[in-house]
């Protein structure tokens, strides 16, 4: 059983009962209506929030254009003051709506990032693991430098698994092997780096997607503010 939004129709995931345009019941008859279950998309419940923290900007202007409109609704207790109070709550809807679409736009950019370079990291330690194995026979040397197994899927046991072999390939005892194939120190320290800067393209992406987590905490109290007021003025405007 879903409720149907206040401006498209469509289910409404926020669950809201009341339209913020009208001030009026979403539910035909008072009673909820079947509708077919369908979750709607994070850009779906964007646009119904735009549109929505726009039509309470629009009732807005429409009440200061109106004297006559205010005086009748303030005998229902429509000060000048609780005017006020509404044209900043939208006013903080809207900043906390743009806050939070540039927050997702940050995640997004953040988590590709790291995974792009986690995918360049992978396929490096792949190559250095088939040359190693290849070139060493001996199953003591294979499990010293970390090559049984194979290669784990979580990024940061990856991470782990990875350092762990290139500083074993750094000590003097492999040095004649490893340098023939091309793994020279300066080599090593250079895939190490790459790991590093996979630890902190990570940590930012985590930081970017708690930032967006808040954003939309603050952006959905917002609009719940902005959503109250406007029932709260179309109510009293009905019984005025």
């Amino acid at each position: 059983m879903r409720k149907r939004s206040s401006v498209t129709g469509k289910p409404d995931v926020a669950g809201r009962e009341t339209n913020i345009a009208t001030g009026e019941s979403n539910i035909p008859g008072g009673k909820p209506e079947m509708v077919a279950p369908k979750r709607a998309t994070r850009a779906d419940q964007d646009k119904m929030l735009a549109q929505e923290i726009d039509l309470a900007a629009v009732f807005i202007a429409e009440l200061e254009a109106d004297p006559a409109r205010r005086a009748k609704i303030g005998k229902m207790g429509l000060s000048d003051r609780k005017l006020a109070d509404g044209k900043g709550l939208q006013a903080t809807a809207q900043s906390d709506f743009g806050a939070r679409q540039g927050a997702m736009g940050t995640v997004e950019q953040d988590v590709d990032a790291a995974k792009a370079w986690e995918k360049t990291d992978r396929k490096s330690y792949a190559d250095i693991r088939v040359v190693l194995r290849d070139a060493l026979p001996d199953a003591g040397a294979r499990t010293a430098l970390g090559l049984d197994g194979v290669i784990s899927t979580d990024r940061q046991t990856f991470i782990t698994q990875a350092r762990t072999s290139y500083m074993e390939a750094k000590k003097p005892r492999w040095r004649t092997l490893l340098d023939s194939e091309g793994y020279t120190i300066a080599a090593l320290d250079a895939a190490l780096a790459r790991l590093a800067a996979l630890d902190s393209l990570t940590a930012t992406a985590e930081k970017s997607k708690k930032a967006a987590k808040d954003a939309t905490e603050a952006r959905n109290a917002s609009y719940r503010a902005l959503r109250r007021w406007v029932v709260s003025v179309r109510t009293r405007e009905r019984r005025s």
